[in-house]
């Protein structure tokens, strides 16, 4: 019996072809928003969470504030150098890595750009990269002596300039000449593909900045709560400092905050696409009613031949759920074809972009579809099972 009433469905919404299509309309654009939206954030938030777990939870950073210049040539508010001690005598804390870092320009032949340079402890950046997977794919790694030898990402080596940057190759860098002794592999986006690396004695000089550091990294020890170490930095730095002007997050907070983030905006584009869904389901009601209008006498030799109204009712119910889940077999097309090739961008600009694309996220957009073109049909469908059959058949 249901196979019938599907058939009887399906051959009453292709009649009125232009129409279906045109009442699909809302519940497909919702949908397809939704969607891809969802399988972009999440894919996102997959990626960060998955480079903080590379790197460790036993990670604490220390970012410096904002503020005017205060004396000595030192930012209000920046960390220094005498931080960094603070921070490595704090019981908990194996090491501390600090890192300079700014905007600047750089040439190559005669070609000029501005990127990232990052100064970092040569005993520090071996350390570093190893944590996050990455190695050298030619070359080597800086060391104390490198005062004007340079190791650059995968980027600035290959497809920044016209022409590859080789090892052993020279870059001038704020008008100081650097020799490449190390090409970085790629780490997975073209922000940190396009960084350079010196050492921090070098970059104080480049940058003019004797004492200033940018950010630092606290590794805890084995076995301890990073989350108490974390405040641990926090009171002994606030003590030295005399204010809190920072902020300490653990990986762990990090990840966290990132997720609230990603939360928070597919919270925002779901509410703005349940309005085009909302927009959908009063165009399916709409169109239903119209239809029952049209179809009474249809509906009154259906009833004088034996059909119930419960008969009637499953009709119309299946030919609005069969709108809106057609709606959203659209929208899921439509929303996967927009996010892959959202991941195509993403990789042409040099960024591994890993969609969240799951039969529990298809299912789920199907079935709200469905949900929504049924509910939005129950009001047109009731009126169409009361119908009296003698009535009908005048009409």
């Amino acid at each position: 019996m249901i196979g019938e009433y599907f058939i009887i469905a399906v051959r009453n919404l292709t009649r009125r072809g232009l129409r279906s299509w045109l009442t699909v309309l809302g519940v497909f654009i919702a949908v397809a928003a939704v969607v891809s939206l969802i399988s972009i954030t999440k894919g996102l938030e997959g990626y960060m969470n998955e480079q903080f777990e590379r790197m460790g939870t036993d990670m604490v950073m220390i970012l410096t504030g904002e503020g005017g210049m205060g004396s000595f040539g030192v930012s209000a508010g920046a960390l220094t150098e005498r931080d960094a001690k603070v921070v490595d005598r704090v019981r908990g804390v194996d090491r501390t890595m600090s890192m300079l870092s700014g905007a600047t320009t750089i040439e190559y032949g005669q070609e000029k750009y501005v990127t990232f340079i990052i100064g970092v402890s040569p005993k520090d950046i071996g350390f570093f990269f190893h944590r996050m997977g990455i190695d050298v794919s030619a070359g080597r790694m800086l060391n104390p002596a490198d005062r004007s030898n340079i190791v650059i990402g995968s980027r600035i080596a290959n497809g920044y300039f016209d022409k590859p940057v080789p090892l052993r190759g020279n870059l001038v860098v704020d008008g100081h000449r650097f020799k490449v002794v190390g090409i970085l592999e790629s780490m997975g986006n073209s922000q940190d593909d396009s960084q350079l690396y010196i050492t921090k004695d070098m970059a104080r000089e480049l940058m003019d900045k004797p004492e200033e550091v940018s950010n630092m990294i606290a590794i805890v020890r084995p076995g301890l709560d990073p989350a108490k170490v974390a405040e641990d930095i926090k009171e002994e730095l606030e003590d030295f400092r005399g204010q809190a002007d920072f902020s300490v997050q653990t990986a762990n907070q990090m990840m966290d905050l990132m997720g609230g983030i990603m939360l928070a905006i597919q919270v925002l584009f779901v509410g703005v696409a349940s309005i085009a869904l909302v927009v959908g389901g009063i165009g399916i009601m709409n169109t239903m009613y119209t239809s029952v209008m049209e179809r009474q006498r249809e509906i009154g030799i259906l009833k004088a031949v034996g059909a119930r109204n419960g008969d009637i009712l499953a009709i119309f119910l299946i030919e609005s759920g069969l709108l809106g889940l057609v709606g959203g077999l659209l929208g899921v097309g439509v929303g996967l074809s927009f996010a892959l090739l959202a991941q195509a961008g993403a990789g042409a600009a040099g960024f591994i972009l890993h969609l969240y694309i799951t039969p529990g996220l298809i299912g789920t957009a199907l079935g709200f579809s469905f949900l929504t073109g049924s509910l939005s049909g129950v009001m047109p469908a009731w009126q169409a099972a009361q119908l009296h059959p003698v009535e009908s058949l005048r009409k």
